[in-house]
């Protein structure tokens, strides 16, 4: 299956003039509207049910809709690279953008009970799936994350305009701690995967020591107090790390990045084609 035939999945729409759809704010959106227009047409849907000695089923009573703005993902890749995107580029970020709202239409109604920040988060994990440090960033980055309560021009004077949970800060605490960290090691893939360990085990940690907090017991430069929080046998990658930021050309082997799997440009679409060929034959069956 080609990329071109994800963008038929039947209960995805793309912007498209001719045919009606408008253009909207963001990349993507996942919305929940009423199937059936009068009252009497429910009533029809829940009779039937009854008939059949069953409650009416949720999805028969309403429309899942997941809508993609591919004309605002090309701007956006334009202007963040500062040139034409690739056809694969964009293929790839309408791919990304796909997967955080099938997430979304995952969740289903269970979303609804969750805070808006805990919705955004859910899809991220179903966008990045294996890339815990970009799926935090990128989280980071959503509007839903924190609440602006006075105008921008008071962050010029010191003053923070925004309000976010304690999870938050200390998220994005933790990822200022890994950019800082690890800025100097070359390549950038071996950067990215250093990232992405030193993520995994701090979300390790918090899940292994819930009362222990990074901010205020672990001082980033202490090779003693990093051990201590992730474990000895991280040692080795740890001095690494450290050692990275006064040394060039670190080497790192592959034992010590195991635990940091990325995923590839290649790798998420074959993702998606396996979750579209699986809806694709439960529809058939």
């Amino acid at each position: 299956m080609s990329w071109f035939d994800i963008l038929k999945v039947e209960d995805i729409a793309f912007v498209d003039d001719k045919q009606g759809i408008p253009e909207f704010e963001g990349f993507g959106e996942y919305s929940l509207s009423n199937r059936h227009s009068t009252t009497q047409q429910v009533l029809a849907v829940m009779m039937e049910g009854m008939e059949e000695g069953k409650r009416p089923e949720m999805k028969k009573l309403i429309n899942e809709k997941i809508r993609i703005n591919q004309k605002n993902i090309y701007r956006y890749l334009k202007r963040k690279l500062g040139k034409e995107p690739t056809e694969k580029q964009i293929t790839e970020y309408v791919i990304r953008t796909i997967m955080h709202e099938a997430t979304h239409a995952g969740m289903g109604l269970e979303q609804h009970v969750m805070n808006e920040a805990q919705q955004e988060y859910g899809a991220f994990t179903g966008q990045f799936p294996q890339n815990t440090y970009y799926r935090l960033k990128t989280f980071l980055q959503h509007p839903q994350t924190e609440k602006r309560i006075l105008h921008p021009m008071f962050d010029g004077m010191g003053i923070d305009s925004t309000v976010s949970s304690e999870k938050v800060k200390l998220t994005k605490e933790l990822l200022m701690i890994v950019d800082a960290l690890t800025d100097e090691i070359k390549p950038k893939s071996t950067m990215e995967k250093v990232r992405e360990k030193l993520t995994r085990l701090e979300i390790t940690a918090r899940t292994q020591k819930p009362r222990e907090s990074f901010r205020g017991t672990v001082q980033p430069s202490s090779i003693n107090d990093l051990t201590k929080r992730y474990g000895e046998e991280h040692r080795a990658f740890l001095q690494k790390v450290l050692l990275s930021n006064i040394e060039d050309n670190v080497k790192f082997d592959d034992t010590e990045l195991k635990m940091a799997a990325t995923v590839t440009t290649t790798s998420s679409p074959a993702m998606f084609n396996k979750v579209v060929r699986r809806r694709k034959k439960k529809r058939d069956d």
